[in-house]
C-alpha cells in the first residue's frame, strides 16, 4: 500500500522540502506495508507518567496559589492592627 502524503504539513517535520517550477511541494511516497512491532506496556507507561506529571503540576500550582494568599492575607491583616 501507498499513500501519498505532503511534506511539511506538520512544522515539526525535519525532511527536506521538494517543490516544482511552480513553487508547489510535491507529494512524498510513504510505503505502509512495513509494521514496526510496538510495546503496548511503554505506550502505556508513558501515559501513566504523564498523569502523574500532570497531576504534580497541578498540585504545585494550587499549593503556590494558597500561600500566596495566605502569605497575602497575614499581610493585610497585620498592616490594619
Amino acid at each position: 500500500m501507498i499513500k501519498l502524503i505532503m511534506q511539511d504539513w506538520y512544522p515539526e517535520d525535519k525532511k527536506s522540502k521538494i517543490r516544482n517550477q511552480n513553487n508547489e511541494l510535491q507529494p512524498q511516497k510513504m510505503n505502509l506495508d512495513r509494521r514496526i512491532p510496538v510495546n503496548i506496556n511503554i505506550l502505556l507507561n508513558r501515559v501513566r507518567v504523564e498523569k502523574k506529571r500532570e497531576a504534580k503540576k497541578k498540585i504545585f500550582l494550587f499549593s503556590a496559589i494558597l500561600s500566596l494568599t495566605t502569605f497575602f492575607g497575614f499581610f493585610m491583616f497585620y498592616m490594619n492592627s
